[in-house]
């Protein structure tokens, strides 16, 4: 299951302001990007096989553009891991080198970034 959050809601993931270690992945979109609308059902399908973490995902109109923004993104979608531990480590999920004509990202490209996430 995929949670809609807000701005506050990812500063206080990113600040580590919740009760206990976690791994989240967060999917950064827009109303008007189809990229991001094609993307919702592998992203769905994703919180389905990875049980054990958190899958949020935040709407960036009206996210701001300066400094400060909490991740920086480049555009969307843009997705990224949030391991939160006794220090919260972000790492966002690069752009790929040959990117979905639809989606943008490649199901298993963002299924490898987790694998490899998680293992560190």
């Amino acid at each position: 299951m995929v949670e809609r959050i807000n701005l506050d809601t990812l500063k206080n993931l990113i600040d580590g302001n919740v009760k206990e270690d976690a791994t989240c992945m967060v999917k950064f979109y827009s109303t008007r990007c189809p990229y991001c609308d094609n993307l919702k059902p592998d992203y769905e399908t994703l919180s389905q096989q990875y049980g054990n973490i958190h899958f949020f995902a935040i709407n960036v109109d009206g996210y701001p553009e300066d400094n400060t923004a909490p991740v920086k993104i480049n555009g969307v979608p843009t997705v990224c891991m949030i391991k939160i531990r006794r220090k919260t480590k972000v790492t966002v999920l690069e752009d790929p080198k040959m990117p979905h004509p639809e989606k943008w990202y490649w199901l298993e490209y963002i299924k490898e970034f987790i694998d490899k996430e998680i293992r560190r």
